[in-house]
């Protein structure tokens, strides 16, 4: 994914799981999560969780293989801003990611 973010003219700061994650996201703040909802150590919907419970403005969206209508709704509920199916295209994350910082420059969402 790294690859693919950098590719598109991103330079992510990238985690090896769930709890590291959280502890990169306590250091600093950030206006947009990608994250895969199976994780190391900590899943994606508890990360998705505690980072929103210190940052709810956050945008996370959700990497997963493939969940029904009702999980998504669920992970709404939850807290994530998006779902993207893998395996994401370059289109796809490009679009994601621009609508994303859309939606974060006129609302005001982010950090």
């Amino acid at each position: 994914m790294k690859i693919k973010l950098g590719k598109l003219g991103y330079d992510p700061e990238c985690a090896k799981n769930g709890k590291e994650g959280l502890e990169i996201s306590e250091r600093e703040k950030f206006p947009l999560i990608l994250m895969d909802l199976r994780l190391p150590e900590m899943g994606g919907i508890e990360l998705c969780m505690r980072i929103k419970e210190k940052n709810p403005e956050t945008v996370i969206y959700a990497f997963s293989g493939g969940i029904t209508e009702d999980e998504f709704d669920r992970l709404e509920k939850i807290g994530f801003d998006g779902l993207l199916c893998k395996p994401v295209t370059f289109k796809v994350l490009g679009r994601a990611i621009e609508g994303a910082f859309e939606k974060i420059n006129k609302t005001g969402v982010g950090p």
